[in-house]
């Protein structure tokens, strides 16, 4: 599935994976604003989810590390569930 602008997306189960399942990580979600790089880098509005060490919310990230959130607003299955 190709990622485009807009779209909604967090890091793929393979990435979570590497890093052991490390919240911040698996915790990410942002919005695709811009794809740079000639196709390879999205630049990500993490609003606050994944902050880099000098505070900035807005990420360069390689699109083959992200994927897709389908359970983001409506479509989340947990949303307003507790564990």
């Amino acid at each position: 599935m190709k990622l485009q602008i807009n779209d909604k997306v967090m890091f793929t189960d393979e990435v979570v994976k590497r890093v052991n399942h490390d919240k911040r990580t698996a915790d990410m979600r942002g919005i695709i604003i811009k794809i740079v790089s000639g196709g390879k880098v999205a630049m990500v509005e993490t609003n606050g989810t994944y902050v880099s060490e000098e505070g900035n919310s807005l990420r360069g990230i390689p699109i083959a590390n992200l994927k897709k959130d389908i359970y983001s607003g409506a479509n989340n299955p947990f949303l307003g569930r507790y564990f």
